[in-house]
């Protein structure tokens, strides 16, 4: 959720052409795996997504919604840098270790996906 809301602002305030492509792309591919998520976890009555983001996560969009033009795209490439590279480690740890065999196989599925957008995330620089 944060990639998808996070993207969105990027898309309305960014004046990097580079950060609105991966905004783009980050949007899309953030939203094909959370679609791929929930219907797993449509079959499943042990399993309940949240519907929002986390504390911490909505604090960090507040915080890049205040900001504008190269404060905004610096602040943003560097939360996608941290929220991907988070976010693969999260995988691969659920894809080595996890319990659930269908969410195993999600994560080990989603977690080249992510490590690229980490990749190409850590290449992000605003505009000049």
């Amino acid at each position: 959720m944060f990639g998808i809301e996070s993207a969105t602002l990027a898309l309305q305030k960014s004046s990097s052409p580079a950060i609105k492509d991966y905004a783009h792309r980050l949007a899309d591919d953030h939203a094909r795996a959370a679609s791929q998520l929930r219907r797993i976890v449509a079959r499943r009555s042990d399993i309940a997504l949240p519907d929002r983001p986390d504390g911490r996560h909505l604090d960090m969009i507040r915080d890049l919604g205040a900001l504008q033009g190269e404060a905004f795209d610096k602040a943003y490439a560097a939360a996608q840098r941290d929220a991907h590279r988070e976010l693969a480690a999260l995988l691969e740890a659920y894809a080595r270790n996890g319990g659930d065999p269908e969410l195993k196989a999600f994560a080990a599925e989603a977690l080249p996906l992510f490590r690229d957008l980490a990749g190409q995330a850590q290449a992000l620089k605003p505009a000049p």
